[in-house]
């Protein structure tokens, strides 16, 4: 939680949360990537936040509806990080559970893999707007790829690279979070923004 104090006529603000964040963020790091590291960083949000939540109600002049929000989400980062860690038990909360409607259960890739594809494909558009032909741009992205091939199910070659940006160009893929990534970056190309291929690739390396 924030204190003030008053040294001569300068006022020092120390913002405790703030620096609780980075210390247990800082300790998420060093957690190995697997579903301990975002159980670990669910729960440190939570905390912070909660914090923050406290600080509002507490305070004569809080922001209520900022106090609000965070009572709705705090619980909601636990339970999800509760519901992570019970699959370590074979246990599988409700929000786990495949849909029942028709059409809400998809065979294939996650959409971790799908937005790693959505990344690689707006590299390639970026290169493709700078005049390199298509089957060249794969190929550049094939060998920026290389060192994280294995984040890919079938790898990156330039072929499925290819076909990838096609896919992505003409509208095919289904995946929303995917598509949400390709739209949102090509509105960003289109503006003169993150034009540099490097930046997507460098992204699709680090995308969850």
């Amino acid at each position: 939680m924030s204190d003030t104090k008053r040294l001569h006529d300068v006022t020092i603000v120390r913002r405790a949360p703030m620096s609780r964040l980075a210390a247990k963020l800082e300790r998420v790091t060093k957690e190995p990537k697997g579903r301990r590291y975002y159980i670990v960083a669910l729960a440190a949000l939570a905390d912070v936040l909660q914090a923050r939540w406290q600080k509002e109600v507490a305070a004569p002049g809080g922001d209520k509806r900022l106090a609000s929000a965070l009572e709705e989400l705090c619980p909601r980062l636990i339970e999800l990080a509760s519901a992570l860690s019970d699959l370590d038990a074979g246990i599988v909360a409700p929000l786990f559970k495949p849909g029942d409607k028709p059409g809400d259960r998809v065979k294939g890739f996650t959409s971790g893999e799908w937005r790693r594809r959505a990344f690689v494909a707006l590299g390639v558009r970026a290169l493709v707007k700078s005049r390199v032909a298509r089957k060249t741009a794969a190929k550049i992205a094939e060998r920026a790829m290389s060192p994280s091939r294995a984040l890919f199910a079938k790898g990156a070659t330039a072929q499925s690279i290819l076909s990838w940006y096609d896919d992505f160009r003409d509208g095919e893929i289904k995946n929303r979070e995917a598509v949400y990534v390709f739209r949102r970056g090509c509105s960003q190309q289109d503006r003169g923004e993150l034009s540099d291929p490097d930046f997507w690739f460098r992204a699709a390396a680090l995308a969850a």
